[in-house]
């Protein structure tokens, strides 16, 4: 996915898809950490106002939940852009450069269906949340916008996976016309 988009940041570069994909996909892993930073800081707070005061905060569990589908699915995208996931090296490890090319690229489609359901179903159930006037129970605010972190997230996972798989589909096309020589 290395097309050039044709514009230029601020210091001249042609910026292409596939920094504009990294980018985005840094900063919602930086947006999933603040909101782990608001849960840790909102339920320290709760805890010490439990324990000493006797005087819970109002909430938390719900804001906690409703912030926990953004903490993770919000990082997943920048942690697979690093390699980052956990991959069983037992067989991988075992079989030529070529091959754990095709592995790769097997392992991105997949990858890209899976992402690419998860983004389309929890975007549709966002949209119906949002249609319904869903509000959580105590603090009666909307559920959708915090649903929406599952759909931005699975969707920048795809748009990673289609980099990777660009990138492996190029090296394998590489790897072929060295071997042709």
């Amino acid at each position: 996915m290395n097309v050039s988009q044709g514009k230029k940041d601020g210091a001249g570069k042609k910026l292409d898809a596939s920094e504009v994909i990294r980018v985005a996909a840094k900063t919602a892993y930086y947006a999933g950490s603040g909101l782990l930073l608001i849960i840790m800081v909102l339920v320290t707070i709760d805890v010490i106002g439990r324990a000493l005061l006797n005087t819970p905060l109002v909430g938390v569990l719900e804001i906690s939940e409703f912030f926990l589908a953004g903490a993770v699915l919000l990082g997943l995208a920048h942690t697979e852009y690093l390699g980052g996931h956990v991959m069983v090296e037992l067989f991988y490890d075992r079989v030529s450069p070529q091959r754990q090319n095709i592995l790769r690229i097997f392992y991105s489609l997949v990858g890209i269906g899976l992402y690419g359901v998860i983004a389309w179903q929890s975007g549709r159930l966002a949209m119906e949340l949002m249609k319904a006037n869903l509000t959580s129970d105590v603090l009666k605010i909307p559920a959708w916008p915090f649903r929406a972190f599952v759909p931005v997230g699975a969707f920048l996972v795809v748009l990673v996976l289609f980099v990777k798989l660009s990138r492996d589909f190029k090296e394998l096309r590489e790897r072929r016309a060295k071997k042709c020589r």
